[in-house]
């Protein structure tokens, strides 16, 4: 899956998201994996978390598209220029952040169901290849 716009990394994301969802349903009635379930709720709220995010993100973007409908060229420079450079600073100080630290996050966590290891196996996967698109697309 291509990563190059907000809307495939939000989708990217929710397919992980909906992963542990189930992966955290699965484990309501089950009383003695009650880690497991509290580190895939954990889980489900940073990736939520990095959802808004990237739909912040795509709020940057639709801004700079209505800049570029303005027919001011000379003042649509700045102005775009001014949006893209918060763009990129939202983006590495605030979001990037947010998946740095649910990437720790999920390499510390320490499931006991073997269904859980998997889990974190392919988070791990999602979230560093989230990581590398971000350093990828902004340059950082």
């Amino acid at each position: 899956m291509k990563l190059d716009f907000p809307e495939d990394r939000w989708k990217f994301l929710s397919a992980a998201r909906k992963r542990t969802f189930n992966f955290q349903e699965s484990l309501i009635h089950d009383q003695e994996h009650g880690d497991d379930w509290i580190g895939a709720m954990t889980m489900l709220e940073y990736l939520d978390s990095i959802g808004e995010l990237i739909q912040t993100e795509d709020i940057f973007y639709c801004t700079m598209d209505d800049i570029g409908e303005v027919h001011n060229p000379k003042g649509n420079d700045v102005y775009l220029n001014i949006t893209y450079e918060n763009l990129v600073r939202f983006v590495d100080e605030i979001l990037l952040p947010r998946i740095e630290f649910t990437l720790d996050f999920v390499a510390d966590w320490n499931f006991v169901l073997e269904r859980g290891q998997r889990l974190k196996k392919y988070l791990l996967n999602r979230l560093e290849q989230l990581v590398r698109k971000y350093q990828d697309v902004y340059d950082l």
